[in-house]
């Protein structure tokens, strides 16, 4: 019997190749989600009244209840991003009524992207009909660490974060993210 000499490459090579493969195989039988978070509760001020926001002061935990998904949208009233994204919100929240909740949270005012005014003339502008409101104070700025705006939270009907979106979400990646997170 003959040995053949392994090279210290060799080795290396082989280490190098099983390494990667411990390290795709989970992915190839599916991959667990991370542990999600719960969504922090906050002060809602109501500018469109409903049964989920009604006027005066609610707070996010009262939409958890329902133990639906929600969208969760922070925007500004001098946003520009949030203008452009807002009829895209609209229509998908058209498409998915009685499935998911839509909320939009102005928080312009503790972020320095509009008042109050702005917003309800943005909103105004854009026959925005999902509910809307402000936050009371700055709870959700600290609770979401909300960088820049806006900043869109999926979140699933157990009241847990499943998915976080700083920027623009346009109505296709909203649209998709949403079946997703539904067929869960």
């Amino acid at each position: 019997m003959r040995l053949i000499p392994i090279s210290f490459a060799r080795v290396r090579v082989g280490f190098t190749l099983l390494l990667i493969a411990l390290l795709l195989f989970p992915a190839c039988f599916g991959k667990s989600d991370p542990k999600r978070e719960p969504a922090s509760d906050f002060k809602i001020g109501s500018y469109t009244t409903d049964h989920l926001l009604p006027e005066g002061e609610s707070s996010f935990s009262q939409i958890l209840a329902l133990k639906k998904p929600v969208v969760l949208n922070f925007w500004g009233g001098d946003c520009p991003p949030c203008r452009e994204e807002m009829p895209d919100f609209q229509e998908v929240a058209n498409q998915f009524t009685g499935n998911v909740i839509f909320v939009g949270v102005d928080v312009g005012p503790f972020v320095g992207l509009g008042t109050h005014d702005q917003a309800k003339s943005l909103l105004k502008e854009f026959d925005i009909t999902y509910p809307t409101g402000y936050a009371i104070d700055d709870t959700p700025v600290r609770a979401y660490n909300i960088p820049g705006l806006p900043i869109t939270m999926l979140i699933d009907a157990q009241g847990r974060v499943a998915k976080t979106k700083t920027g623009l979400y346009r109505e296709a990646d909203l649209t998709k993210d949403l079946k997703k997170l539904l067929s869960e």
